[in-house]
């Protein structure tokens, strides 16, 4: 028709604060993280848990999930559907645009319609934008975001609609026992989902966990629907939640269910515990957890300096979801061939295999949070590194701030993850420093000024929570205050060149190398007093290879060749020792040294496995309380 023109309808989920992060609760956090990374495909009726198909009415039809149909009369290109924002383009009058709009706000602030096919969609707050395409994509798209930034600042942070339909009779008044917020509106204790796992072993409920808001109740029943599925979802191997645990890619896949399976100094293998050369092998590390944050630097940026069309802008979508789904396949795949990265049931009516110690709270757009072993923290880091090496758009590299925060299984999740947000971003930025000391160093070729940021790579900012939740004061001051005084604020961040160099050094420090013994932990004390007694000047000479060296003082040296002398070690041990004042990353010797101190606990895991055969007693189960 002659009056019809092409729009952009921008559908984003927003405050995402108040819906995703407002609990401590492991499966409404990861519920409500996976609910708007499908909000998209809800409203097609597509959904990924294969058991939901045919009881889930969408808005539109569709037969392949790339073309959207409404009314039967309008064609909708679906550009991108992850994260919490879905982009859709089309062609129709003005009036049915309009319509359009108004049908797709209020399905999703119904619940999926009439029918409520989604209820858990009442609970968040969404806005839906519609602006005329033209021929630079880039300027309808900016102006959708800016609508949606407007239309946020507009509307309340939280949803009210469902507030308005009570509590039933045998609910007593209160705030939820979860969220400790929202009106109670829910009976636990009569809900089936709530009385065993899904793969079928009986679930304890904490005695003060009965009853709940209607939100915090919906994303909680997603979320355990999803514990598994989620792997096999955004890998796209079987969407089927049981099947999933008897796919051929992933086969006997479980994760673990609680924090505490997670960081229980539990077995390595089958056998149980085993002690390598008289020491427990997990060390400091057991009953801890490593929560880890990733973000992408500056994606929408590069998509939208890329994508001159919406064509173009779907395809370069395509592209960093195939990343992420083969990133997934891989990482399922590595921690399952590792025995550290597995637990044994707790409980003796669970399901005797193993358990993985691994949760995925967030997946979604360019954004992820895991929760693993605080043992296996630094691996997780940096087998994402590893994996995402290769990433690019239009030979642009992609990379990413990681924020690392090692703490109890007991401190509470909400500022825990709140933490490794702000390291994140203290990542991004410094990442034009990062960045310019790299070109200087010589490792990697001088990028466009535009995205300079992009030039060292991926990076990571840590914490160490060793005897309290959080840093309780502001936060740039409990950095300075932490580190070592002649440390900068770059120091304290690592590249994934020099996370690599660091875990190999200390791989060999913790664990002997071919001609030197193991170091015991008090020598590496020792020279961290030293160094932070004695500033150094603020950067060295630049060695043969060109990077900056620290200038060891006379007491460096000295406290280096009596340990040396003292060890037995020699000459060899000396050299491993000195090797730090050679490593092309983190110019300052006290940084280096900082970083071996502090990841000493929770770097370099396992020494070696367990001998096949190796005579070890399994430790008793538990009785469940």
């Amino acid at each position: 028709m002659a009056d019809e023109k092409s729009y952009l309808l921008r559908v984003e989920a927003v405050n995402l604060g108040n819906f995703i992060t407002d609990s401590d609760d492991l499966s409404t956090i990861r519920g409500a993280g996976l609910l708007l990374l499908n909000a998209g495909r809800f409203l097609c009726g597509r959904s990924d848990v294969k058991e939901e198909l045919a009881s889930r009415a969408g808005l539109f039809q569709t037969a392949d999930g790339a073309k959207w149909t409404y009314d039967g009369r309008i064609e909708l290109d679906l550009l991108s559907a992850g994260a919490s924002i879905t982009l859709l383009s089309f062609r129709a009058t003005e009036p049915d645009a309009r319509h359009l709009q108004t049908v797709v706000a209020d399905w999703l602030r119904s619940g999926g319609g009439q029918g409520a096919a989604r209820p858990e969609l009442r609970h968040a707050t969404f806005a839906v934008e519609l602006v005329p395409l033209s021929d630079k994509f880039s300027q309808p798209f900016q102006q959708s975001l800016m609508r949606v930034r407007l239309a946020q600042m507009r509307s309340p942070n939280v949803s009210f609609g469902p507030l308005a339909a009570g509590a039933p009779d045998d609910v007593p008044t209160g705030f939820c026992d979860i969220d400790l917020k929202r009106s109670r509106g829910i009976d636990l204790k009569k809900q089936p989902h709530d009385a065993q796992h899904l793969d079928g072993s009986s679930y304890a409920r904490a005695a003060d966990k009965n009853y709940a808001s209607p939100a915090t109740h919906h994303r909680r029943a997603y979320g355990r629907t999803t514990k598994v599925s989620v792997y096999q979802m955004v890998g796209k191997v079987n969407s089927d939640e049981r099947a999933a645990q008897t796919d051929d890619r992933f086969p006997g896949f479980r994760p673990a269910w609680e924090f505490e399976e997670i960081a229980h100094r539990g077995p390595w293998r089958a056998d149980g515990d085993v002690d390598i050369d008289g020491r427990d092998p997990y060390g400091e590390a057991k009953d801890k957890m490593a929560v880890i944050y990733i973000d992408g630097n500056g994606f929408g940026k590069l998509l939208r300096s890329l994508a001159k069309t919406a064509a173009a802008y779907q395809q370069y979508d395509q592209q960093l979801r195939d990343y992420r789904r083969d990133l997934m396949r891989r990482l399922v795949t590595e921690v399952k061939s590792k025995p550290y990265w597995r637990v044994k049931p707790r409980w003796p009516d669970e399901d005797p295999d193993e358990k993985t110690r691994i949760e995925t709270l967030l997946w979604g757009g360019d954004e992820l949070i895991w929760v693993v072993p605080a043992w296996c923290g630094l691996e997780a880091v940096q087998f994402f590194f590893d994996q995402t090496a290769s990433w690019q758009l239009n030979q642009t590299r992609l990379t990413h701030a990681v924020g690392l925060v090692i703490c109890s299984h007991k401190s509470p999740i909400r500022s825990v993850v709140a933490l490794a947000k702000e390291l994140a971003e203290e990542v991004k930025r410094h990442l034009p420093d990062l960045g310019a000391e790299a070109i200087a160093r010589g490792e990697i070729p001088a990028e466009t000024k535009e995205f300079q940021h992009q030039a060292c790579g991926n990076a990571l900012a840590y914490e160490v929570l060793e005897s309290f939740d959080h840093l309780g004061r502001d936060f740039q001051e409990a950095r300075r205050d932490l580190r070592f005084p002649q440390m900068s604020d770059t120091d304290v961040i690592l590249t994934e060149q020099g996370l690599k160099q660091l875990v190999e050094h200390l791989a060999v420090l913790k664990h002997g190398g071919k001609d030197t013994p193991r170091i015991p932990r008090r020598r590496v004390h020792q020279i961290a007093q030293v160094l932070h007694r004695e500033p150094l000047p603020a950067r060295g000479k630049r060695g043969a290879g060109g990077a900056q060296q620290g200038v060891p003082s006379t007491a460096y040296q000295k406290l280096v060749e009596r340990i040396a002398q003292t060890t037995g070690g020699g000459a060899a041990y000396q050299d491993l020792l000195n090797a730090p004042l050679h490593w092309q990353t983190l110019d300052r010797l006290p940084a280096k040294w900082f970083h071996l101190l502090e990841l000493w606990n929770y770097a370099a895991y396992p020494p070696s496995y367990p001998a096949a055969g190796t005579a070890a007693t399994s430790p008793p189960q538990e009785a469940r309380p």
